[in-house]
């Protein structure tokens, strides 16, 4: 089992590092990887460059996903249970042809494995509190349900895939509430600011989806459908708009591969 070395945690961030004993990879400052690695790392990646990449994946695959099932099949991708106008289709259904399917998978799983170094990071910056540790939680199921409904699609699994989608919502916003209110004082205004403005438009966002999909159902008016699909795209960009601080919150420091 590999061995895990990481600080304690401190405020300025000057010692935190993610070192494995097996696996040739190095999270930490900038250049501190000298101290202890005796080789020169294969490559280098900025805290920066690494998340842009990262958030561009789901970003790039929601984009892909509603374009390619709108150009394929328009009236297939807009349909709704009530037949009535729709220009939109939500992300479930987005997701759902082989095309768009096969695209979500890669790209999801692909930002995956960042995502759980981000994890490990931030639990090491965070103190050892009862609500850090429910903000850490929050952030596991957060990213473990975005898994789970991306391998449950909703044509052959639809209740594990609504129950998925709905702990993803539920966990996100949960995780952001949480997170920003304990980094208030830890980081630099720009990722607070960032942090705030996204919790609030996903809070918009979700509650805007709930109503509209309510009154969809109950009322069927033409285009209701496509406004609950925009707020919920709107969600999903401010979701990744809010993880997309990490190169704030660590702004130097960098993954090493040996």
């Amino acid at each position: 089992m590999d061995e895990l070395t990481i600080p304690l945690f401190t405020k300025d961030h000057n010692e935190i590092h993610l070192r494995f004993t097996s696996i040739p990879l190095f999270f930490g400052p900038t250049g501190s990887h000298t101290n202890l690695y005796p080789r020169k790392g294969r490559l280098t990646f900025s805290s920066h460059f690494l998340t842009i990449l990262v958030c561009s994946l789901p970003t790039t695959a929601l984009f892909l996903s509603v374009t390619i099932s709108l150009y394929t099949d328009f009236e297939e991708a807009t349909k709704t249970h009530c037949f009535v106008d729709n220009v939109l289709p939500s992300i479930s259904t987005a997701i759902s042809s082989p095309w768009t399917q096969s695209i979500w998978k890669i790209l999801i799983y692909a930002h995956a494995p960042p995502r759980f170094l981000a994890l490990l990071v931030y639990s090491r910056w965070f103190t050892s509190s009862f609500r850090s540790r429910l903000t850490l939680l929050a952030y596991l199921i957060e990213l473990l349900s975005l898994l789970s409904l991306t391998y449950f699609d909703s044509t052959s699994a639809h209740l594990y895939h609504v129950i998925s989608f709905t702990t993803f919502g539920i966990s996100s916003v949960l995780h952001m509430l949480l997170h920003t209110s304990i980094v208030s004082n830890l980081t630099t205004r720009r990722s607070i600011r960032i942090k705030r403005r996204s919790l609030i438009s996903s809070l918009v966002c979700i509650s805007f989806c709930f109503l509209l999909f309510l009154r969809h159902n109950s009322n069927c008016e033409p285009y209701v459908f496509s406004a609950f699909a925009a707020f919920e795209y709107a969600f999903v960009v401010s979701n990744i708009a809010f993880h997309s601080t990490f190169r704030l919150d660590f702004p130097r420091y960098t993954l090493v591969l040996f």
